[in-house]
């Protein structure tokens, strides 16, 4: 299980994550930009990117990159930081899905995906392809970039909806066992924790401090886990 990006409350939301997925029998490692250059075509990427799109952020640009990251370092499955796993042992994939065709499982989102490193690669340059296409008008990200594919060749790729990105906490603040049920990963987006202060579902949290909500991602990640694991998990 590879994951991309870090920095401080970054650095703990991602020592949370290795933990989650690591208790869940999974051997993690954190994509770097090293993995990338290994590519043949890394600099392409960037030249790419650099001449057609000069106001991508690094991020953006990253984003792209760890595509060519997860070919080198041999395909597999690639989780976002900010996504955990539920229903999800390492024991149940000694074989990738799908006969490791690429597969999104949080629709067009690349928040937990899997395939082998060919597939990744062709992935790679399928989104590279997709931002160059002239009718192309998304913003530059990669998870715009697999909209654009999955509404205009949905055939090469696979999608499921089995990550949980929503409001996480009912409105008491409890966890809902039922809305999780049969989902391999939950993912705390940006909006999933915006939404669920909002809704008055985080603790000690409330619409007029979603940043600092936001920065503390990690342990309220690790919070809802602990409680899921306590009341949903056999």
């Amino acid at each position: 299980m590879t994951a991309g990006m870090t920095s401080n409350s970054h650095n703990k939301l991602l020592k949370a994550w290795e933990e989650a997925w690591q208790n869940a029998g999974w051997k993690t490692k954190v994509l770097t930009i090293e993995d990338a250059k290994i590519h043949k075509d890394f600099d392409l990427f960037n030249r790419v990117i650099a001449k057609n799109f000069p106001q991508t952020s690094e991020y953006d640009r990253l984003c792209f990159l760890r595509w060519l990251a997860m070919s080198t370092v041999g395909g597999g499955f690639m989780a976002d930081y900010d996504t955990f796993p539920l229903e999800m042992k390492a024991q149940e994939y000694i074989n990738l899905p799908n006969d490791g065709n690429f597969t999104g499982f949080d629709r067009f989102v690349p928040a937990l995906a899997s395939g082998s490193a060919e597939e990744w690669d062709r992935m790679a340059h399928e989104l590279l392809n997709a931002i160059l296409s002239p009718d192309y008008s998304y913003f530059v990200h990669d998870m715009y970039a697999l909209l654009y594919i999955r509404d205009n060749s949905p055939e090469t790729l696979i999608f499921k909806g089995d990550v949980f990105s929503s409001i996480f906490y009912d409105i008491s603040g409890k966890v809902d066992c039922s809305r999780l049920e049969g989902k391999k990963a939950i993912h705390f987006s940006h909006a999933a924790i915006a939404e669920t202060v909002k809704s008055g579902g985080v603790v000690g949290f409330n619409g007029n401090n979603i940043g600092e909500a936001i920065e503390q991602r990690w342990k309220i990640s690790q919070d809802f886990i602990s409680k899921w694991r306590m009341k949903c998990h056999d």
